[in-house]
């Protein structure tokens, strides 16, 4: 797991699981938008579509405070 992902996630208050650390990972990786199914492709059914969702969410919110 990158020090780098837990950061992001700890700055934007989010909670720090695997899932998200993988989907951050993927997302960091690609030069180019994917999709949900692009997605979960390459993270090869280690996150299920529901938690896949939840997780961009999470991810891409405001900041919390």
């Amino acid at each position: 797991m990158s020090e780098s992902s837990k950061k992001i996630l700890s700055e934007r208050n989010v909670s720090i699981t695997n899932p998200r650390i993988l989907v951050l990972e993927a997302l960091m990786e690609s030069r180019n938008p994917q999709t949900i199914d692009e997605l979960q492709k390459k993270l090869r059914d280690k996150v299920a579509k529901s938690t896949l969702y939840l997780s961009l969410i999470h991810i891409s919110e405001p900041t919390r405070l």
